[in-house]
């Protein structure tokens, strides 16, 4: 059977080739011409929300041939409006007509709630009909068809991923409405301009940026070696060759599924790669790299594999720690999206058309117009159209950085700190070129996307130096910064499981730079009441945790989140939650006990950045209030009981329970139980309220202030810990298996009751591993 084959950028121009931006072909300036709604919009006339109009704009063969001549409206036909996925249709021929339609839509008034509304709303609309105003827009469909009611029936499957806009529209890239032409391919000499543009604004007029490296990154360390690319042949110095303090760039890149293929450092080739690294051997990535470094006007790069020794584990060891520095002392940090494909496949190959808009001139009207018509144009000159793909012009929609896909690299666990300690980022390879830097984002299509999560603008405050008056009222902010953090970075991939400690290091140092706070396992210790309280959202027993939690075991305390896997293949996302962690933080003001880490013991101090990554035989002693529990296992369900109150397990926060237990998956089905069991509290709050607000439980209230309406409230939590070694003759050890949670209330100035007696119990040491 043969279909009507699409056309193909590839094969239509070379991969060095620039195209022409804004040019149409006859069949599309004929819809221009035609088009009274396109005419109505340019001129900003009253349009009804809802508005439809229909044009034949030519066969499939003339819109291929357009495409082919270098038509940008064509290309935006083909690739956006779906005309490519169509052509697998048998019947389909040369002849075929195409059909666009043009449709009116506001923002705020939802397409499908103005067709099908009720009886009273159609008739209120049809007297009052809603206009479309300067933040509206056209969506644009298009079907193919040899019927008009196939053509019809075709463009309601259609979604609208093609919108025209005014050119006054705030969300359009204004130098790509003025762009003439655009290469091919991403790392066109054209397009690398560009990053030295970008590079050039941030370096004189961002002070974020310019003050960055400050407050990430130590002085005091620098990389162990540089590749000068500005002598020919390239090769490997020390650091010390180099003039001090000189700029540099560093490259983020994924190694591919067989390091092994990849030119590396080693002990063997160290000497020769002193006086020449063969250029021949390097990778296109790698040349891409030393390519964007010349053209930004730096001397020097840093790569990973050339500038690290690899099969010297004291070496690796000894730079690893240095990523905070290396990467924070950087000039522009370069990371090249994908990995080095096993086949000659181009990436950066794009038809520059489909991501840019295309604008529309005004075009002389040639037929006659009323006289109404007439004095509306003269009161508001026609402005030129816009045509582009959704997601380019819509920055809420651009959510684009979190795809695997498209963007391969920032998934990878290595690269995490890479993108985030460095002041500036320029993503190259693949089919579009985004800059990254403390305080904007830039797609090369579209405008500032600064507000897509995660990116550097979003954690810039998690690095900047907290004044000492005022570290207790930045917790609540840096600690759901710091959660936020290590969401991402629990979803992201690493080839190696035993690198996710160490991979971490440089966010850590950083932050502790700034905060002057302990890090231990994951874990702040000024803030341990309530970062100790993450939970898993995950079903115990519904996945294969034993292996996987008995290797990690061995690495992690059983209070750390380290402990628990994180990018599974039956789950890419973080099974461990910080929802509990995030509400008790924010009660800090309400707490009448917290607990805190008195002391904490590893085998691997006084080395204090090895306690930063390597955390066997770590323990803490923490200062709590505790109380005897037991757990029953009834149809393989834990209960939890203390002091006679039941608490249900449950797998969310629920803010409507009184009692909840969150268990750990080490209580997994089939597992024997264990009946030293103890709730250990962390953090107790008490407030009291009125109709106006709340406050502390000690609050005390004016007594000529009239009757009000006074409630108390309490809210407390803790761990569920097991003994470690319950028949061992040393010092009894602790494990976490759980988290609990408490909630009451009681009308008037009501004493709050728990199951602790905090007033007067005892404070007691528990050691937890």
């Amino acid at each position: 059977m043969r279909f009507f084959t699409p056309p193909d950028f590839k094969t239509c121009f070379d991969a060095d080739s620039v195209l022409d931006l804004h040019q149409l072909c006859p069949c599309c300036r004929h819809l221009q011409e035609s088009s009274r709604l396109l005419r109505k919009f340019s001129h900003s006339s009253a349009i009804v929300v809802g508005k439809r109009e229909h044009i034949v704009i030519g066969s499939v063969g003339q819109l291929k041939s357009g495409y082919e001549a270098g038509c940008h409206l064509c290309a935006l036909l083909w690739d956006v409006c779906g005309l490519r996925i169509e052509c697998w249709n048998p019947r389909l021929t040369a002849n075929t007509r195409a059909i666009l339609r043009f449709e009116a839509t506001n923002n705020e008034f939802g397409k499908g709630e103005y067709r099908k509304p009720g009886l009273h709303k159609r008739l209120w609309w049809a007297m009052f009909p809603r206009l479309i105003d300067q933040e509206n827009y056209l969506e644009v469909r298009a079907a193919l068809g040899n019927g008009k009611a196939a053509l019809l029936r075709g463009l309601e499957f259609r979604v609208p991923e093609l919108h025209v806009y005014r050119s006054d529209w705030p969300t359009l890239n204004s130098s790509m409405l003025q762009a003439k032409s655009q290469a091919v391919s991403s790392v066109h000499e054209i397009c690398l301009h560009q990053i030295r543009a970008w590079n050039r604004e941030c370096v004189e007029t961002h002070a974020k940026c310019k003050a960055f490296p400050t407050s990430v990154a130590p002085e005091d360390q620098k990389p162990a070696r540089l590749i000068d690319v500005v002598q020919t042949p390239i090769r490997l110095i020390p650091s010390d060759e180099a003039i001090p303090s000189t700029p540099y760039t560093t490259l983020s890149h994924v190694w591919g599924p067989d390091p092994t293929n990849i030119l590396r450092l080693e002990v063997a080739n160290l000497e020769q790669f002193s006086s020449e690294i063969p250029w021949h051997m390097l990778p296109r990535k790698y040349k891409d790299a030393i390519k964007v470094t010349r053209i930004l006007g730096f001397r020097y790069v840093w790569i990973d594999s050339l500038c690290i020794i690899q099969d010297s584990v004291e070496d690796w060891r000894k730079e690893a720690i240095k990523m905070a520095s290396v990467y924070g002392n950087t000039s522009c940090n370069i990371s090249h999206v994908y990995p080095t494909p096993a086949k000659a496949v181009k990436n950066d190959l794009r038809d520059p058309r489909a991501f840019s808009p295309c604008v529309l001139r005004p075009v002389a009207q040639t037929r006659r117009v009323s006289l109404r018509n007439h004095w509306e144009r003269r009161r508001s000159p026609a402005q030129d159209l816009v045509m582009q793909r959704q997601y380019d012009a819509h920055p809420l929609d651009m959510e684009y950085l979190n795809d695997e896909e498209s963007w391969p690299l920032l998934m990878r666990g290595w690269v995490f700190q890479e993108r985030f300690l460095c002041p500036r980022n320029v993503c190259i390879g693949g089919v579009r070129l985004m800059w990254e830097c403390c305080e904007t984002v830039i797609d090369e299509f579209a405008r500032d996307n600064s507000h897509i999560k995660p990116s550097k603008p979003n954690f810039y405050d998690m690095f900047i130096r907290v004044a000492e008056n005022s570290v207790s009222s930045s917790i609540p902010r840096l600690a759901d910064g710091w959660r936020a953090l290590v969401q991402h970075y629990r979803k992201r991939i690493f080839t190696k499981d035993s690198d996710r400690e160490i991979a971490f290091v440089g966010i850590v140092k950083a932050i502790q730079m700034q905060t002057g706070f302990t890090y231990l396992a994951g874990i702040w210790r000024e803030i341990a009441d309530f970062e100790l309280l993450w939970i898993v959202d995950e079903e115990p027993g519904s996945r294969d945790y034993t292996q996987q939690s008995t290797e990690l075991r061995k690495s992690a305390p059983s209070w750390s989140w380290f402990l628990i896997p994180c990018h599974t293949a039956s789950s890419p996302g973080s099974i461990v939650q910080f929802r509990l962690c995030f509400w008790m933080s924010f009660q800090l003001d309400f707490a009448i006990y917290r607990t805190s880490i008195v002391s904490f013991r590893s085998p691997r101090l006084p080395d204090k950045y090895a306690l930063l990554h390597d955390f066997t035989g770590l323990e803490i002693t923490l200062e709590t209030i505790t109380v005897p529990a037991m757990l029953e296992r009834i149809d393989g369900i834990v209960f939890l009981t203390a002091e006679g109150h039941i608490l249900p397990r449950s797998q969310e926060l629920d803010f409507r329970a009184e009692a909840q237990f969150f268990q750990d998956p080490s209580l997994t089905p089939g597992l024997e139980l264990s009946y030293d069991i103890c709730l250990a509290l962390t953090l107790f709050t008490a407030w009291r309220s009125d109709d106006d607000q709340s406050y502390p439980f000690h609050h005390q209230f004016a007594t000529d202030a009239g009757p009000r309406n006074i409630t108390t409230g309490w809210e407390y939590a803790g761990l569920v810990l097991s003994q470690a070694e319950p028949n061992s003759s040393t010092p009894t050890r602790w494990r976490r298996i759980g988290v609990f949670r408490c909630v009451g209330e009681a009308v008037g100035l009501s004493k709050y009751t728990s199951i602790f007696d905090i007033e007067k119990q005892e404070k007691q040491q528990l050691v937890l591993v």
